[in-house]
């Protein structure tokens, strides 16, 4: 299953439209992050700053997920090294509930594996 997202810059820098999906295993998100920064000229020259790439978080590293505004979700995960980070984004078509309905059921069902 697939949502379509704008993404909010917070601790992973995604920018601009993306998707997240629902995999088997993980959560896959995919969007924009820069080659390099350049926070002022960013906003006028993304095409050339900014490179596509995917994010794929396994459903057992989530550890807090929720809803923040109407349509505005943030995913908190443990990376590699057990540090802390996360995702937030807007999704476009107010399909919140969905989503957060879908990734509870897939979290249950990686639990009880």
């Amino acid at each position: 299953m697939q949502f379509n997202v704008r993404y909010v810059p917070y601790q992973i820098q995604f920018y601009g439209k993306g998707s997240v999906f629902f995999n088997d295993t993980a959560l896959i998100f995919e969007g924009s992050i820069t080659k390099f920064p350049l926070p002022l000229i960013q906003f006028f020259y993304q095409n050339v700053i900014l490179v596509k790439t995917i994010k794929t978080v396994p459903y057992s590293t989530i550890f807090n997920y929720k809803k923040i505004s109407l349509n505005c979700c943030q995913i908190g995960y443990r990376l590699p090294d057990v540090k802390k980070t996360g995702m937030q984004f807007f999704i476009e078509q107010k399909k919140t509930k969905v989503f957060l309905n879908k990734l509870e059921e897939y979290m249950t069902t990686v639990k009880n594996l």
